[in-house]
């Protein structure tokens, strides 16, 4: 039951609402089973306040309210929006369980991570609405203007008709033709559907071509299956037109399927650029994943270049390709349109192993980690062959290695073999580049580094080891 005093207060106006709220904002309103059949709240504050069970049918412009970003993670449980005016209202994160939303104006409405678990959209009108990582179990999505929504997939299990986007038509058998019946999932549906397809996930990077030396800009990673592609595409465009700045797109795909849930982090570094923030990760569950990062040069005095960004991708906690991107950095420069790139990945297929002989265990456990993403780990006591000379066998392998992974270690600290290795390494580096050295070590403490692997960057790694 609602407050008397608190309903009252409500009544009385917006200004008076409004008034009370910045007087007493540690009180949470309750408004719990309110009729406001017919109220107008435009611009009324609300954070904090309980709404569910209400009634707010036939409502004109009542959900203006919604366009303050003030009703993020709002509860609307069980409350009926018959008709209600919603377009382009803030419901972020809202708690929007079993609401009726039959034939409600949603144009352009913000339900990104919203939990609409059982609500009946029926006849509603969500033309442009952000449903990114909604909740949409049992919703009813019957007869509903679905209209260039932007959409990814996750725990949509037992939607009803029709299909929120046209690349979710390969995620679902339709039940029947007609009608609000239940859909089935055909894949992704979940871990194990997903291990069936073995599709190699895609990755595309979007980035700036131009920005200006005191500039902010976005730059996007798109983790996604092959459905999902015209999505990333129209995400593009949409960045595009928001930013009013041209983007390029390097895209490539994982060498193998990923396994599910497994984690994949991107990483990325610059010398010229600020970068907010510098690293992601996700779980690869959901087939269609965007990561966003913020760049900035650095000097904001300097102009007329061309300032590189690393991108580092990792899956299980192990390097598994890099990318070079260029932006140039010109206030005055025209942004011409530069046509999407196919690929400027690197993936990792071989992986050379310097390690000690007494770490010999943890370098078998990650050589079957790099194994289960399609990568090879050559270690010389498995791969060697007997009777060779095995000092430039080694040093042959080296050169032909995308990667040369230093397990470093007290013992690798003062294993001779180790030093020639990473030594060699060191002078292959310069035609391979600067990020072929990727050196690991697991203790609390990293053990001391040489001098001349000093500006090397050691990363910690997760090993375990039953």
């Amino acid at each position: 039951m609602a407050n008397p005093e608190h309903l009252a207060i409500l009544k009385q106006g917006v200004e008076v609402w409004n008034k009370w709220r910045e007087e007493h904002p540690e009180i949470i309103p309750d408004l719990i089973g309110a009729d406001l059949k017919g109220a107008c709240l435009v611009s009324v504050r609300s954070e904090g306040t309980d709404f569910r069970e209400h009634r707010l049918e036939g409502t004109e412009t009542i959900l203006d309210i919604l366009k303050e970003p003030d009703l993020i993670g709002a509860n609307f449980q069980g409350a009926s929006f018959d008709g209600a005016i919603l377009e382009r209202a803030n419901l972020e994160q809202a708690d929007l369980r079993g609401t009726n939303l039959k034939g409600a104006n949603l144009k352009g409405a913000k339900l990104v991570r919203a939990d609409l678990r059982g609500a009946n959209l029926e006849r509603a009108n969500l033309k442009e609405a952000d449903l990114r990582g909604a909740n949409l179990e049992g919703v009813n999505f019957n007869g509903a203007n679905l209209e260039q929504i932007v959409f990814f997939y996750t725990h949509a299990f037992g939607i009803k008709k029709n299909l929120p986007a046209k690349a979710l038509a390969d995620f679902f058998y339709p039940a029947a033709t007609d009608g609000p019946e239940r859909l089935s999932p055909k894949h992704h549906a979940s871990p194990e559907a997903t291990e069936k397809k073995q599709e190699r996930p895609k990755i595309t990077v979007a980035y700036p071509e131009v920005i200006s030396s005191t500039q902010w800009a976005t730059v996007d990673l798109y983790l996604y299956l092959r459905a999902f592609r015209e999505l990333v595409q129209a995400e593009i465009r949409r960045q595009q037109e928001k930013s009013n700045i041209d983007y390029s797109a390097a895209s490539s795909e994982f060498p193998k399927s990923l396994p599910v849930g497994c984690p994949v982090k991107i990483s990325l570094e610059s010398t010229t650029l600020r970068i907010n923030p510098s690293e992601l990760t996700i779980n690869w569950y959901e087939p269609y994943n965007r990561l966003s990062f913020r760049v900035c040069p650095i000097d904001d005095n300097k102009d007329g270049y061309s300032a590189s960004l690393d991108v580092d991708v990792f899956a299980d906690d192990l390097p598994a390709a890099s990318m070079r991107l260029s932006i140039a950095v010109n206030s005055e420069a025209p942004t011409e349109h530069v046509s999407a790139a196919s690929s400027d990945a690197t993936w990792y297929e071989k992986v050379f192993a310097s390690y000690a002989r007494e770490d010999l265990e943890l370098v078998k456990h990650l050589k079957e980690r790099y194994e289960a993403l399609g990568m090879h780990m050559f270690i010389d006591l498995d791969d060697l062959l007997s009777g060779v000379e095995w000092e430039k066998a080694l040093a042959d392998k080296i050169d032909k290695s995308d990667l040369f992974q230093l397990f470093w270690s007290k013992n690798a600290r003062k294993a001779k073999y180790v030093t020639i290795e990473w030594k060699h390494a060191l002078r292959a580096s310069k035609i391979k580049g600067g990020r072929f050295i990727r050196p690991v070590y697991w203790d609390d403490k990293i053990p001391k580094v040489p001098k001349a692997l000093a500006d090397i960057n050691f990363r910690k790694i997760k090993i375990a080891v039953s």
